[in-house]
């Protein structure tokens, strides 16, 4: 965005780091002229300990601008593009469950799965249903309609068989903070076993997004 005379225009944004990186640089050069006087003071004019000086004030640099570079290196991102996907593949890699063998339950520890995988296709922009393939070890493969709720934060759909709890998955939209980032997900899986026993499973993992609905994406 330029001005009237050509000029860039700052944002907000851009100003208010701009404003915090001046107050630290004023920051630090009180701190320099405050141990100025003190090493005199300690040392008299004709000190010897300097480099432990220079040591000292290149560490409250460091404490002192780190909180910038640390706001711009953020691990996630919010990225509403996601709600646009129309496809998406989700990997899950960790899972904790819990077994409800009397009213104490038993939690397991977070464990690690492979080849769990999910694939959300046929995703409307404006309507309710998509289809999931998924390739879990262990079960069958297959093809199945899973409903879309979707929120300002994700994704979610669910699974509904008559047979069965609902199972859910959210896809949100934080994305690694770097190019072509994966989005976060976790699923839900909510079984009844034939003897009875109550077995909730939660998996957690990454989903990337294999196509947009181009017309409605956003630049």
């Amino acid at each position: 965005m330029e001005t009237s005379r050509g000029k860039p225009q700052k944002t907000g944004e851009f100003v208010k780091k701009e404003e915090n990186l001046q107050l630290c640089r004023r920051q630090i050069k009180s701190i320099l002229f405050r141990t100025t006087i003190l090493e005199k003071k300690i040392f008299g004019t004709h000190c010897q300990s300097r480099p432990m000086i220079f040591g000292l004030l290149a560490l409250l640099i460091i404490l002192f601008t780190s909180p910038l570079h640390a706001a711009e290196e953020a691990l996630f991102v919010r990225d509403a593009n996601l709600l646009k996907a129309k496809s998406l593949r989700c990997l899950f890699t960790r899972q904790v469950t819990t077994n409800w063998t009397s009213w104490e339950t038993t939690w397991s520890k977070e464990a690690t799965i492979e080849n769990m995988e999910y694939i959300f296709a046929a995703i409307p922009q404006k309507g309710s249903k998509a289809r999931l393939i998924k390739r879990v070890p262990g079960e069958p493969s297959g093809i199945q309609e899973v409903f879309i709720i979707r929120t300002l934060e994700a994704l979610n759909f669910l699974e509904v068989n008559p047979e069965r709890p609902i199972h859910t998955t959210a896809v949100m939209v934080m994305r690694e903070n770097r190019e072509a980032g994966t989005f976060v997900a976790t699923t839900s899986q909510h079984t009844i076993t034939r003897d009875g026993a109550v077995v909730p499973t939660q998996s957690y993992g990454r989903c990337e997004v294999m196509a947009f609905n181009e017309e409605n994406r956003a630049s």
